[in-house]
């Protein structure tokens, strides 16, 4: 079936989750990424038949304005009697994944988000676009060009790509300082890109597993991150981001039996911490 563009978009970022986690320690149920529920999208429907409904997915779902197309559903949605605990404005408008996903520049995206930000939403945390790259001057130019609207957001959304823990680090330790008052959440994180000589099999030095145990730790251990969203999940997930083959993130084989990575996430969100799995990536934090 030929997809439509924007049915492209949502599959290249959203293929409806089909493995389970849930015999892992410290592991929950898959948690979707999208503006409406991933069931309720044919794009999603597998071979079997239609996408199945998991209440639980659906109920920690986190919604997101992937790009401008959506902000008149979005608004609708925090009006209506059931709005989303969170809304997560606009996916990576600073770049375009594969040229399936829409581009959007700062001043523009803060102009088309004004009606959004002009709804009452007392039930709804918003929070800021997720930017490939966070520390560049697209977020200060937004915030700079839509009317005090940062008084509303109290999170700064990041992707970060990198097989260098310190390099990690490097990049949320900067976020923090240009917006020191604000929590961060870490919505896709992955070594997966270009240079990675990573392993996603074994513990020991130079792979995955290892590279999440020593992560994760440094990250939670700030303070000021809550979430954080490892990305990809699912155990056909392609190379990304010019990542060599060996390099591959993905948390579960083809049977659906969990990697070495994901044993080790389960392992380092112990005492405490939870994690949720979700297409594209699995959330560390206090769901």
């Amino acid at each position: 079936m030929e997809l439509t563009n924007r049915q492209r978009r949502e599959r290249v970022e959203y293929v409806y989750p089909t493995t389970s986690v849930s015999q892992l320690t410290n592991i929950t149920p898959q948690v979707g990424f999208s503006l409406k529920t991933l069931d309720t999208k044919a794009t999603y429907n597998g071979p079997s038949g239609p996408a199945q409904v998991i209440p639980a997915m659906n109920s920690a779902q986190i919604n997101v304005v992937m790009d401008p197309t959506d902000t008149n559903d979005a608004i609708t949605m925090l009006q209506s009697a059931s709005p989303p605990s969170y809304l997560e404005l606009f996916n990576e408008p600073d770049f375009s994944f594969k040229n399936l996903t829409v581009l959007n520049d700062p001043i523009p995206a803060a102009q088309n988000l004004a009606a959004l930000f002009a709804v009452p939403h007392p039930k709804t945390t918003l929070i800021s676009p997720a930017l490939m790259n966070a520390n560049s001057d697209w977020l200060t130019t937004f915030r700079d060009n839509c009317n005090n609207c940062f008084d509303q957001i109290p999170i700064i959304a990041m992707h970060v790509y990198n097989p260098d823990p310190s390099g990690v680090m490097g990049r949320i330790t900067q976020l923090h300082t240009t917006w020191p008052d604000k929590k961060i959440w870490i919505t896709e994180l992955s070594p997966a890109t270009a240079g990675c000589s990573l392993t996603n099999t074994g513990t020991g030095p130079g792979t995955m597993a290892n590279y999440m145990s020593t992560l994760i730790p440094q990250i939670l251990a700030l303070g000021y991150v809550d979430k954080i969203f490892w990305n990809s999940g699912e155990w056909d997930s392609p190379a990304i981001n010019g990542a060599p083959e060996a390099c591959n993130p993905s948390l579960v084989d083809a049977n659906g039996h969990a990697t070495d990575v994901l044993k080790a996430l389960g392992t380092v969100c112990g005492g405490g911490n939870t994690a949720t799995a979700r297409r594209r990536g699995l959330s560390s934090g206090n769901m």
